[in-house]
């Protein structure tokens, strides 16, 4: 967990400026991998999505992020529905 606060704005920035960088330099998926580590910890993990679907890190190895979100988010759907049927049937 990070201690310090940081601008969405600059989370963003640092993580555009590495994405040129992704398969040339050795370090850019983990520096990438970072950020969005501190961006999900402090803004939300459809922060992550959001970038995600808007460039090409979905084909460099962050796919799974994406799916994972959606697939959570679908489960949690699916429970709530779930859970309002059997207060129906209860009533």
């Amino acid at each position: 967990m990070t201690t310090e606060q940081y601008e969405l704005e600059y989370i963003i920035d640092k993580i555009y400026d590495e994405i040129d960088f992704v398969d040339v330099k050795p370090y850019s998926h983990n520096i990438i991998s970072i950020w969005f580590r501190i961006l999900e910890e402090q803004y939300g993990k459809g922060e992550v999505v959001e970038i995600i679907n808007n460039t090409d890190l979905y084909d460099a190895g962050w796919g799974w992020i994406v799916d994972e979100y959606w697939e959570e988010r679908d489960r949690k759907r699916q429970e709530k529905k779930a859970k309002k049927k059997k207060l129906k049937i209860v009533n």
